[in-house]
């Protein structure tokens, strides 16, 4: 792995090593608090397990946990940012294509939608038919009656 890629893994592997300090530290302390417990006679293990399981997951399990949670996302950011930069280009390169190509039809769109000459049709049932000529169409025949 090479991490001079990311600072932000480094950011979380440097955190889940403080983590795993923290449960070692916990877990040696948590472990001494019942060994006293024990010695003094304030509790048994008979009648007790449950309490003494509970104790060691609220206190060491839980920040061992989150020690693997933060590893695996440092790997997995490493992982993602691994991935090629022509790739995130070729993908930059077709969003903007995109964006050109809805452009262009929205300005298409808007031209024909505002163009009273353009040529409206109705709908029929049997199939589409032009109800007013095209401008082309009604120029050719204004050029045509004026010649006759």
């Amino acid at each position: 792995m090479d991490f001079k890629k990311s600072k932000f893994s480094i950011f979380l592997f440097i955190f889940a090593l403080i983590m795993l300090v923290y449960t070692v530290v916990s877990g040696i302390f948590l472990t001494k608090d019942l060994m006293t417990m024990f010695e003094t006679g304030q509790a048994t293990v008979e009648g007790y397990e449950f309490q003494i399981i509970n104790y060691y997951v609220t206190g060491v399990l839980v920040y061992l946990l989150y020690t693997v949670i933060l590893v695996a996302l440092g790997r997995l950011f490493l992982k993602f940012k691994d991935k090629p930069a022509a790739q995130s280009e070729e993908i930059s390169e077709e969003i903007q294509e995109e964006i050109q190509d809805s452009d262009t039809d929205a300005v298409v769109t808007e031209t024909v939608a505002l163009d009273p000459i353009a040529p409206k049709t109705v709908r029929n049932k049997e199939k589409r038919t032009k109800a007013i000529p095209d401008a082309a169409d009604r120029a050719d025949a204004e050029v045509q009656s004026d010649a006759d």
